[in-house]
């Protein structure tokens, strides 16, 4: 089981152990992880913030860095 961590909010997602150790961090392997994605989909897409399907992914020890989009609204210069 791999923990995924966003600030302060902790979720348990299960991502198999085979898909981790088929890809070291120290290796600098960014390749795409479809179940990290998913997971990070799940949890985390909103209005503001925007997972590719495609999503880069670095394995860690103790989870998966998933690339995401996340909107930066401007200020209103009214």
């Amino acid at each position: 089981m791999t923990i995924i961590e966003n600030g302060s909010a902790t979720a348990t997602a299960a991502i198999p152990e085979s898909t981790l150790a088929t890809q070291d961090p120290a290796d600098g392997d960014t390749s795409t992880d479809p179940e990290a994605v998913a997971l990070a989909r799940e949890q985390y897409a909103c209005d503001t913030l925007e997972i590719d399907e495609n999503a880069k992914c670095s394995h860690g020890d103790d989870g998966v860095w998933v690339q995401a989009w996340v909107l930066v609204r401007l200020p209103d210069n009214d």
